[in-house]
């Protein structure tokens, strides 16, 4: 080791070394005592909350006790002992030379006053000491959650270097322009935040809890991540050159090509995902996942687990979400035009305003799903569940729900069915309204339902069941009703001009 970088003037290093080794010649006797005593005292180490600051000299008494073994002499043993604990661990080794040792004294006190365990705990319990100080000192007073936010709700953004030890401050959302640089968060919990953009660069972040942070731009430069949880964490655009990654848990944590991590960082090897256009997340887990305005148009997800997942306005066109699994997810505003999301499960999606525009939905789940002014021309949803989906104002011009279970389903709010494929669907009891003009529904199950004054000209209801529906008003104009069963239908002010009647016959 080099003397000058632990700041030991070696003169007084020499000179209290001596002092140390007759200091240890003097309780020869008590390291007898010591050597018995040894695993008791590593097994209350072990016990002690405070454990990482004693790592040091555990490793220093370990190797104590081995040099005791083998060594014939005491002064052997001291003189490594002594060797070792001040170039192995200057931290320690350099407030106990700076303090004033009286040899003579310090022997009468100990001799006469201590019993072996004593003196075991009593030099403990003085190193911790002498260590705590110097890092309080160093550190600063630490802070409450209660003191840290009634400062910030005073209009305090500046909080370098603040000592947050171990503080709770999971769920929060700070603001903008708030600065954590150099701040001490080690073992914080800060599950859940919404800390985009904030500035943690030179932070002391270790054995932190960050499990499903937002961390989108955060400033992480320099930051000691070592240990930290960063599960699930949102690194999209975030800056985390040369920080200390040693041991962090990246598992489900997701990033884009914006991100920066330390050099030869592979975040895919740690367990992140790689959000960006074409990528491949085949069963992905990102459940609960903040993934709002991202660009994975293209990207191969198939299988992938995005229950409860934020994809407002997200680009995924293209993408092959087919067995995905969507439940909960909100996708309102998304762009899915021409995507595969056979057989996956949207049960109870929000997807208002989403473009689906071509995609392929065939055999999905749309049970419950929330489809207000979705559009869905051209697209496919052959055998697809949309029981007691809400389907107002949506757009499914063209669309083919052959097949497909709308039993109970919400179309009373003006959805667009123009040209739509519905051969066989199960609209049994559905209150419809809306444009249905030259819709097709061959063999479907329109049983009790109520169609009054709505558009259905041109419509094919070849084979239909339409026992007791309510078509008041409707305009079947050229409709087809060809072996239609029109049990308890009522007709009446209906417009059946052109027709084709179940006879075969047209209508005058």
């Amino acid at each position: 080791m080099n003397y000058s970088d632990s700041q030991l003037d070696v003169n007084s290093l020499i000179s209290k070394m001596e002092q140390l080794e007759q200091n240890y010649k003097a309780l020869h006797k008590y390291f007898v005592g010591f050597k018995s005593q040894l695993e008791d005292l590593k097994q209350q180490l072990h016990q002690h909350s405070e454990i990482d600051s004693l790592q040091v000299l555990q490793s220093q008494v370990s190797a104590l006790q081995r040099q005791l073994q083998d060594s014939e002499t005491v002064t052997d043993v001291v003189d490594t002992a002594t060797t070792e604990m001040i170039l192995d661990n200057a931290e320690i080794a350099t407030p106990i030379f700076e303090q004033d040792i009286d040899t003579k004294a310090q022997e009468e006190r100990i001799v006469t006053a201590l019993s072996d365990e004593e003196f075991k705990l009593e030099r403990m319990i003085w190193l911790v000491d002498i260590t705590y100080a110097k890092e309080e000192e160093k550190l600063g007073k630490a802070v409450s959650a209660e003191e840290f936010w009634k400062r910030r709700n005073a209009g305090e953004r500046d909080f370098t270097g603040i000592n947050l030890i171990k503080v709770n401050l999971s769920k929060s959302s700070l603001g903008t322009n708030v600065n954590l640089s150099r701040a001490n968060l080690s073992g914080a919990n800060l599950c859940d935040v919404a800390w985009e953009s904030i500035n943690l660069s030179g932070a002391n972040l270790t054995r932190a809890n960050l499990s499903g942070a937002n961390l989108r731009g955060a400033k992480l430069m320099k930051a000691d991540l070592s240990n930290a949880n960063l599960s699930k964490v949102k690194l999209i655009e975030a800056n985390l050159e040369s920080a200390n990654l040693e041991g962090v848990n990246l598992q489900h944590a997701y990033y884009d090509i914006a991100t920066v991590f330390p050099t030869n960082f592979n975040a895919a090897e740690a367990g992140a995902y790689l959000i960006a256009p074409g990528v491949s997340l085949q069963n992905a887990n990102l459940a609960g996942a903040n993934l709002n305005n991202v660009n994975l148009a293209g990207a191969d997800l198939q299988g992938a687990d995005l229950s409860l997942t934020n994809l407002v306005s997200a680009n995924l066109s293209e993408a092959n979400l087919s067995q995905a699994n969507l439940s909960q997810a909100d996708l309102n505003h998304a762009k899915l035009l021409e995507a595969n999301l056979s057989k996956a499960n949207l049960f109870e999606a929000k997807l208002h305003w989403a473009d689906l525009t071509g995609a392929n939905l065939n055999e999905v789940n749309l049970n419950k799903a929330k489809l207000g002014s979705v559009k869905l021309a051209a697209a496919s949803l052959k055998k697809a569940n949309l029981m007691q989906a809400d389907l107002s104002n949506a757009n499914l011009r063209g669309a083919d729900l052959s097949e497909a279970n709308l039993k109970n389903a919400q179309l009373n709010s003006q959805p667009n069915f123009t040209d739509a494929n519905l051969t066989k669907v199960n609209l049994l009891g559905v209150s419809l309204s809306g444009e249905f003009s030259g819709a097709n529904f061959t063999e479907a199950n329109l049983c009790g339902a109520n169609i009054s004054s709505i558009n259905l000209s041109e419509a094919n209801f070849t084979s239909a069941n339409l026992r007791g529906a309510n078509l008041y008003r409707a305009n079947l104009e050229k409709a087809n009703l060809k072996d239609a069963d029109l049990t308890g239908v009522n007709f009446q002010e209906t417009k059946l001009s052109g027709a084709i009647m179940p006879d075969g016959k047209t209508d005058e």
